[in-house]
């Protein structure tokens, strides 16, 4: 039975989500004057898609025409990249121009991905998580993981996912991101990408999808229940090949900009840096203490005030404008490191007294 309750509680449901379609249309709207705006900057032609609601999968990249299998759709500069370090990303975001900052902030965010409570993510953060490229050529594989640095692309942020999709990814030196057609794409239909590579069974895409990316996967292939093969993985790794477009580069950095990203990258290896040798400066302070028989809690106070020294060189340095919530956060993600010094020399210590008892006892 139905109570007044119920009724309230699923009317104020239903408007909830008729304001957010208007938003979502609202913000689709803002979205293709601007990629019409940037398009009109360097191209004489309009652009070949636009951005609208997606059924279950909030905005998504729609083919306002035929485009041939073999089409360059968008080429796209980052918005975001330079470096892996959060602190760095985070004094990226701060540098960025104001009307770069509402639209990466108008991203979609899956929430936190980092498991902690309270939280170790920042809002930009949490939208970095959830739409970002990793960057790799032809060759990453071959000279590893750690040369795969993700980047945000605003636009191809917006290109959802498909486990069968119709465009190539890749990259190209600049590390501009290309989206290729793979086939014919009718007028009208949605432009998706693989993020993954995923292949076999809908049950096993859709909890990886799940598990790696926070979303549950709604593409033709999941929704029909369909297998894909392991070829799947080998497409994927073609597609980065996609490294030379003749097309315009959208969203394209100022020289302005790119001398800020060359900026914050030195700020953040300096900070680095100063990580470093704050943990060289506790190791020395806990093996003199652990010498002169310091005991546990005086190590721990050391690790303290260390950390404390660290955290306060941070805001000192903090030329970028840094939140406090993201300067909290990085020592809070720092603090196992120290920790771990000081459990080996409390191990040493007790290795130490240990010996003590047992030469006394001889």
């Amino acid at each position: 039975m139905t109570t007044s309750k119920d009724s309230e509680r699923n009317r104020r449901k239903k408007e909830l989500a008729k304001q957010r379609k208007v938003e979502e249309q609202e913000l689709a709207s803002k979205l293709n004057t601007q990629i019409v705006a940037d398009f009109s900057k360097v191209t004489m032609s309009a652009p070949i898609f636009e951005v609208k609601s997606a059924s279950g999968k909030k905005l998504g990249v729609f083919a306002l025409r035929l485009i041939k299998s073999g089409t360059d759709i968008l080429r796209e500069d980052a918005i975001l990249k330079g470096c892996t370090h959060w602190l760095c990303k985070e004094a990226l975001f701060m540098v960025l121009p104001e009307h770069k900052k509402k639209s990466f902030l108008a991203l979609h965010s899956n929430g936190c991905a980092c498991g902690e409570e309270p939280c170790l993510e920042t809002p930009a953060r949490k939208i970095f998580e959830t739409n970002s490229y990793d960057v790799c050529h032809d060759d990453t594989l071959k000279r590893g993981v750690e040369d795969i640095a993700p980047a945000i692309y605003l636009t191809a942020s917006r290109i959802n996912h498909s486990c069968t999709p119709n465009t190539a990814c890749g990259f190209t030196e600049e590390d501009h991101i290309i989206f290729r057609a793979k086939r014919d794409i009718s007028a009208g239909e949605e432009i998706t990408a693989n993020y993954s590579g995923v292949y076999g069974s809908t049950s096993f895409r859709r909890e990886f999808l799940l598990s790696n990316c926070k979303f549950h996967c709604l593409c033709t292939a999941c929704v029909g229940n369909l297998t894909t093969p392991k070829e799947q993985l080998r497409i994927k790794a073609n597609d980065v090949k996609v490294t030379t477009s003749s097309i315009k580069i959208l969203g394209k950095s100022t020289p302005e900009e790119i001398a800020k990203v060359h900026e914050v990258a030195e700020w953040s290896n300096t900070m680095l840096s100063y990580w470093e040798k704050s943990q060289k400066g506790l190791v020395q302070r806990l093996q003199l203490q652990t010498l002169t028989g310091a005991t546990e809690e005086e190590l721990m106070d050391t690790v303290a005030q260390m950390l404390q020294f660290y955290k306060e060189l941070l805001a000192e340095e903090n030329k970028y404008g840094v939140s406090q919530e993201a300067i909290e956060n990085h020592i809070r993600v720092q603090q196992p490191a120290f920790e771990k010094h000081f459990e080996d020399h409390i191990d040493t210590l007790n290795a130490g007294i240990a010996a003590i008892i047992a030469d006394s006892g001889s």
